[in-house]
């Protein structure tokens, strides 16, 4: 569905503003709506989210805000370019405290937000894999002491 937000958008040539406004409202109602649509489909992995607690640290969070920030810092053509991977992580970012399976949602599109990552220029590419390396080295340096470094059931 986000993707094709995306694609329908870039076709009838919204200007950049109108687009993001757009799809944030469409993302909007899809985060509300995303725990009744999905027991409505009978998705199966929704029952073992209702009624869970909403624990998380913040790491995350701030990691992806800076990786979304310089996302947005690379300008207008880098952000048409690559629209839906910057959409997905903005997506990712508005659930993060509100939804307790917005790492779902940040898992099915990683591999476009790292490609977009990569695609960054000069300064902002270096940064990118600095902070993804670092981030990388801080999990497993906080999992370390789990069995299988957290794998294991």
């Amino acid at each position: 569905m986000m993707a094709g937000i995306n694609y329908a958008t870039g076709i009838m040539k919204f200007p950049l503003w109108m687009r993001i406004t757009f799809i944030t409202v469409c993302y909007v109602a899809t985060a509300s709506l995303l725990e009744v649509v999905a027991s409505g489909v009978g998705a199966r992995q929704i029952l073992e989210y209702q009624g869970a607690a909403i624990d998380v640290s913040g790491v995350g969070f701030v990691f992806w805000t800076c990786v979304f920030l310089l996302f947005l810092s690379s300008g207008v053509i880098f952000l048409r370019q690559h629209t839906l991977p910057a959409s997905l992580l903005a997506f990712y970012l508005g659930t993060y405290f509100i939804v307790p399976f917005a790492a779902r949602i940040l898992e099915s599109g990683l591999f476009l937000i790292l490609i977009c990552g990569l695609a960054m220029q000069g300064w902002r590419k270096a940064a990118f894999l600095t902070m993804l390396i670092l981030f990388i080295l801080m999990t497993y340096y906080f999992q370390s002491n789990e069995p299988w470094l957290g794998w294991a059931a």
